[in-house]
């Protein structure tokens, strides 16, 4: 994933949502080459998306998705009231972290949406959310630290890293035997007569 290219769409994420028509899951086989062709990056500010917001608020029950909502709100004050100048832009440290921050937004979206289709297990994406708590606090404290960042924004970083994902041992504990653990020894490893040949010489 090209950070630095994603965080043209942070502010229309954020801030200038679209109303489009849901996409459900594609199976057809067909070439998704384009894909990996990254072309110009010309005009991917005016990007629009769908709103993030309501799915997160489908799951908000669940503790640690809550607890991300508050770290999402946080983050989207700071893009409002404190919102990288264009020093901070310019400096890859810290552009890149910011944009680490939003890249974790984004998956959390998509996690949500996939696991209605999946119909996913509420403990397994509460224990997902639960990593995602703490990567986002891990990297609001990267922002904090930085020599580029102002006080206003340390403030809001600070709220963000100090905000802690809610445990439950027994939980993580069921999700570990059930769904990590049951899956040693699954996966074999496809012999590549190539490889070998190469290694035996």
């Amino acid at each position: 994933m090209n950070i630095q290219l994603i965080r043209k769409f942070i502010k229309n994420y954020f801030f200038n949502p679209k109303e489009y028509a849901l996409v459900g899951p594609d199976f057809s086989r067909k070439d998704d080459l384009f894909l990996f062709n990254q072309g110009t990056a010309r005009g991917l500010g005016k990007v629009q998306f769908h709103d993030f917001r309501p799915v997160f608020a489908e799951f908000k029950d669940l503790p640690n998705v809550a607890v991300f909502i508050k770290q999402i709100d946080l983050f989207t004050e700071m893009l409002t009231k404190a919102f990288p100048d264009n020093i901070q832009e310019m400096d890859p440290s810290f552009s890149l972290t910011m944009g680490e921050m939003f890249s974790i937004v984004v998956y959390g979206q998509l996690i949500l949406e996939q696991a209605k289709i999946d119909n996913l297990e509420k403990d397994v994406l509460n224990q997902i959310f639960d990593f995602m708590v703490r990567d986002f606090s891990r990297f609001g404290l990267e922002i904090y630290a930085k020599h580029t960042t102002k006080d206003n924004q340390r403030e809001y970083c600070k709220e963000i890293m100090l905000i802690l994902s809610v445990p439950d041992p027994t939980q993580y504990e069921r999700v570990w035997q059930t769904y990590v653990i049951a899956l040693n020894g699954e996966y074999n490893m496809t012999e590549c007569p190539a490889l070998i040949a190469g290694l035996t010489m």
